[in-house]
């Protein structure tokens, strides 16, 4: 099983957003990895399925409420911007279409991978471009970082999962 723990919330002099986004995708592409990996040889446990696909949920529900708004009121790239969040949109689809398998369902595997082949791109694209002209702007990285933090413990609450203090 995967049991993606969420990263501590940020102390009050770091690390910023853009740190605390970025090793959240490492998490998750490491997750991504070992269910890839189960896949080659055999159908992963839906248990851990179902743990990736919720770590990515509440991931980009961080992202949708709280970068995103924060990257368009920052002098960035609105085109960059509406491409991730299009993106986002379809990771969301492809994650539901995923969950809606049947946990011996032969597309399972080809969805696990198409899916962690897409959100590698979206991670690459958002780190690459978007952080880089985040870091560029006037906006208070470490204020989004603790808001991120402080809306990754309201998510885990509401879904009753243990939240990191």
């Amino acid at each position: 099983m995967i049991s993606f723990v969420p990263p501590a919330p940020p102390s009050l002099d770091g690390p910023d957003a853009l740190a605390l986004l970025a090793s959240e995708h490492d998490d998750l592409r490491r997750a991504f990895e070992r269910v890839d990996a189960a896949c080659a040889d055999l159908m992963p446990s839906h248990a851990a399925l179902v743990d990736l696909c919720l770590a990515l949920k509440i991931h980009g529900i961080l992202e949708r409420e709280l970068l995103y708004p924060a990257a368009r009121a920052a002098p960035a790239d609105d085109a960059l911007l509406d491409r991730i969040e299009s993106d986002h949109e379809h990771l969301e689809e492809m994650i539901e279409s995923l969950l809606a398998l049947a946990p011996s369902d032969v597309l399972v595997r080809r969805r696990v991978h198409a899916l962690h082949r897409a959100v590698d791109r979206q991670f690459e694209e958002a780190e690459v471009a978007l952080f880089t002209r985040l870091v560029a702007g006037d906006l208070d990285i470490d204020d989004l970082g603790r808001r991120l933090a402080a809306r990754r413990r309201e998510v885990a609450a509401e879904l009753g999962l243990p939240v990191l203090q």
